[in-house]
C-alpha cells in the first residue's frame, strides 16, 4: 500500500464504483445475461 493522498492506489476500484451510480442505478435485469450484456457495452 502507498501513502495517503497516493491517488493510483483505487483508480481501478472508483472506476467500477461509477459504474455502479451510473449505468445500475435504478436498473432491474430479467436475466443474468443481460446484466452482463449491458456492464460489457458499458466497459
Amino acid at each position: 500500500m502507498s501513502r495517503l493522498g497516493n491517488v493510483w492506489d483505487s483508480v481501478a476500484m472508483e472506476s467500477f464504483s461509477s459504474l455502479k451510480t451510473e449505468r445500475m442505478a435504478r436498473k432491474v435485469f430479467r436475466t443474468w445475461e443481460a446484466a452482463r450484456e449491458d456492464v460489457l457495452n458499458y466497459i
